[in-house]
């Protein structure tokens, strides 16, 4: 079964008309995009946009042999010029199915927001999956079969990927492309690397696609450090980097008495799960901070809830509440825990470590110690055990599993609270270089753009 996209835009397109974003500027000197329209095997149109058919003119395809034209959602663009030899477009109602004469079965998917989606089953068995902007599906049943092709919207809605692999529709043998690709999605390596980190990928207007055959994508990151200072944006980034895994464990530092009566596991439902080694702590950061304890008790006595489905907004509120673990995807659980070595080693579903700085703080502060030298001042003193940062750099190379770590930055010239004497900023320091060795990807955040140390 042969795909052809005809358009990867969103229905504005990019550039949009009128629009002086970065993005539209930038795309208007080339790397544009036509709305989103999809050719199956020039005989099944999905989608049916301006300039369709110049469009398959250019990638060498002709509409003249369609025989079925689907519509996803209203459309409330420019006008289409109707090619007079297309049937005409149809919406099919969620669960129907049609068969074309050519042999190709389509089931209208339910969605959860406007729209309908479609898979579509090829004459030899491929199968493909389409869905429109904004859409995720609500109507797969539990033993839906894997899918060969999904084109779906993974910039602004990695919970439909998600929620597909969940049920068993995509596996890692999928070929996920991403559509409707407008001017709130990055632009050229960038969005390269935020698709390759979900096993996806993107295709130019025009290109072709084979169902069936060995998926293009690049290979999902191991291992990747998140660097950066707190408000720069570093947790929304480590949240969108896992967000199309249906199942995630989250780890924030702490320990000791359970907060409110229960220990520290939140499921993404708003329910609280108990289990041994996870609580809340008051285990504070140089200073007397609880980093870990705080935001702990209050995810577990129930005060902070998810934001539904979607990735909240950017800014302060968005990365104070990343930070307090008060935001879960679907599926994820957060665990409050001291011991992050036995998590690192153990298999399961992908890791969220967040952060190496609150995590260290929290669970290797000491208590009062004696003044060694009267320079020295007295306070909470700080340290490590000898070769503590290689046994966590050698659990993070043998970690079984898909593993981010976040490592807050401290501000230059301003020591964190409690600091005394210089010896928490070299501990992390030195943890963060013994951690970065492991990795395959290093990114610094700075004002929400991730810079490449290592990829």
């Amino acid at each position: 079964m042969d795909v052809t996209l005809l358009g990867t835009g969103d229905p504005a397109g990019l550039p949009r008309p009128g629009c002086p974003c970065a993005a539209c500027s930038r795309a208007a000197s080339g790397g544009g995009r036509a709305a989103t329209s999809v050719l199956v095997d020039q005989v099944l149109l999905l989608d049916l946009t301006p300039g369709a058919a110049m469009a398959a003119a250019r990638a060498g395809r002709t509409l003249h042999g369609v025989r079925q034209v689907l519509l996803t959602h209203p459309h409330d663009g420019p006008a289409v010029d109707f090619p007079d030899d297309l049937p005409p477009p149809v919406r099919v109602p969620d669960g129907r199915e049609l068969t074309l004469l050519s042999g190709h079965r389509v089931r209208a998917v339910a969605l959860d927001a406007p729209g309908t989606g479609y898979a579509v089953s090829g004459p030899d068995g491929q199968r493909l999956l389409y869905l429109p902007p904004g859409g995720s599906p609500a109507g797969l049943s539990d033993d839906e079969a894997q899918f060969d092709v999904v084109l779906l919207d993974v910039v602004g809605r990695p919970d439909a990927l998600a929620r597909l692999r969940a049920g068993g529709a995509v596996t890692w043998n999928t070929d996920v492309v991403a559509v409707h690709l407008g001017h709130d999605a990055p632009a050229g390596p960038e969005l390269e690397r935020r698709l390759a980190a979900a096993g996806a990928r993107a295709m130019p207007d025009g290109g072709t696609l084979r169902a069936g055959d060995p998926p293009d994508a690049p290979e999902v990151p191991r291992r990747t450090l998140l660097l950066g200072a707190p408000g720069s944006g570093v947790s929304e980034e480590a949240v969108r980097r896992l967000a199309t895994f249906p199942t995630v464990v989250r780890v924030l530092p702490g320990g000791g008495t359970p907060a409110s009566g229960v220990e520290g596991v939140r499921r993404a439902d708003g329910s609280v799960a108990t289990g041994p080694g996870t609580g809340s702590s008051g285990a504070g950061a140089p200073g007397g901070g609880a980093p870990g304890g705080g935001e702990a008790a209050r995810m577990a006595d129930g005060s902070g809830s998810h934001d539904g489905d979607r990735l909240p907004e950017d800014g302060p509120a968005a990365g104070s509440a990343l930070a307090a673990g008060r935001y879960h995807p679907p599926g994820w659980t957060t665990t409050v825990t001291t011991e992050l070595l036995p998590l690192l080693r153990e298999d399961g579903p992908p890791l969220l470590v967040d952060s190496l700085t609150r995590w260290l703080a929290a669970t290797h502060t000491t208590g009062p110690r004696s003044v060694a030298r009267g320079a020295a001042r007295p306070g909470p003193g700080f340290g490590l055990p000898a070769g503590y940062p290689s046994r966590v750099a050698d659990a993070v190379r043998h970690c079984p599993r898909p593993l981010v770590l976040v490592s807050d930055q401290p501000q230059p010239g301003a020591a964190p609270p409690g600091d005394r004497d210089g010896r928490f900023a070299a501990e992390l320091a030195r943890l963060n270089a013994a951690v970065a060795a492991e990795c395959e990807e290093v990114l610094l955040i700075i004002a929400g753009l991730p810079l490449r140390l290592r990829s």
